[in-house]
């Protein structure tokens, strides 16, 4: 009678190797599983890094194009105030020129192309072709050794021969 009964328990021992063999291999599996989780997990991680230390490098990179925004727009504005005060300077010193506030005892002016406004009398190598600039302006005509004198500012017609 022993024998039935070791036989019986020996299938019970064999029934409980073959559970504890699947469950061992539902282990397994369940480890090779969490390994992988592990593993996608640790990439992930190391492309969200990557991805930080992008957006940071890409936040100073814009940090420093504002400062060099900030540093060109304060030159500009510093350029901009220090040609306004020589602007002014010139305009203040023309307008004592003009006014007669300001003498300029000696003047030299190598060339001056100007075709009247301010010029008391203009010079040309044949009669004058445009009209004068106001009446009381004149004319000379090097080629002809003429003076003309204008009477008005509407036409070439206004210069008149002296």
């Amino acid at each position: 009678m022993a024998f039935p009964a070791a036989n019986s328990a020996a299938g019970s021992a064999s029934a409980a190797t073959a559970a504890a063999n699947t469950a061992a291999g539902k282990a397994n599996t369940a480890t090779t599983a969490a390994n992988n989780a592990a593993t996608a997990a640790n990439t992930a991680t190391g492309k969200a890094n990557e991805a930080a230390t992008a957006a940071n490098n890409a936040a100073e990179s814009a940090q420093r194009v504002v400062d060099t925004y900030d540093d060109v727009i304060n030159t500009l504005a510093h350029s901009d105030c220090t040609l306004d005060e020589r602007v002014e300077a010139l305009e203040k010193a023309l307008i004592a020129v003009l006014s007669g506030a300001v003498v300029i005892p000696k003047l030299q002016i190598k060339e001056l192309n100007v075709w009247g406004n301010n010029s008391l009398a203009l010079v040309g190598d044949s009669a004058p072709t445009k009209a004068p600039d106001r009446a009381g302006q004149f004319y000379i005509d090097k080629t002809a050794r003429a003076l003309y004198f204008s009477t008005g500012n509407a036409a070439v017609s206004d210069w008149k021969i002296q």
